[in-house]
């Protein structure tokens, strides 16, 4: 039904799109990310399929949190996707990855919500005080109560609390729907 992987560049995809974004730095672009490191890997310096992923901050610095996000929220939402009504199930798949320093908190995180009739959230992690290093994971979700809508995916990091070290990316989305 959809698919991005993000090698064509913004694809049809929009950031800061409703204009409330608060983020001061590190906000999502689309490329060739950098790899960091502060006690383990931040951002990964590879997409998780060809060159390029959704990214936060995606340049490497003279330090882990030059480029990384802070001062709020960014947001990045897809193009208008129609999920035929025919459909007898439809799922969302994607990779992601929110990596955080020890001065995290849950005020950090990374969402992923589908915006239709309704607008849910297909996915949240939540950041903590501990470090969490990047590493891509294949995340679901069940789209099937969408059927006959089009949607708008969209993805949000936080930097939420005060300053912390907080690096988001997503990549290869797919939408697939079986009849």
């Amino acid at each position: 039904v959809y698919s991005a992987d993000f090698e064509s560049g913004a694809s049809g995809w929009t950031f800061n799109p409703d204009g409330t974004d608060t983020a001061t730095k590190g906000k999502w672009e689309i490329g060739d990310p950098a790899a960091t490191n502060a006690n383990g890997a931040k951002q990964l310096g590879d997409a998780q399929s060809g060159l390029n992923d959704l990214v936060t901050g995606r340049l490497a610095g003279a330090r882990a949190n030059t480029n990384d996000l802070d001062g709020g929220i960014t947001t990045a939402r897809s193009l208008s996707i129609a999920l035929g009504a025919d459909y007898s199930s439809i799922r969302l798949s994607f990779y992601a990855y929110l990596a955080h320093a020890r001065n995290a908190s849950s005020a950090d995180s990374l969402r992923v919500k589908v915006i239709g009739a309704t607008t849910t959230t297909a996915y949240e992690e939540l950041g903590a005080a501990n470090n969490d290093n990047a590493s891509w994971v294949q995340y679901t979700a069940d789209l099937t109560a969408y059927k006959g809508q089009n949607v708008q995916l969209q993805i949000e990091c936080s930097d939420g609390a005060a300053e912390s070290l907080v690096e988001c990316a997503v990549d290869s989305i797919v939408i697939t729907g079986t009849r």
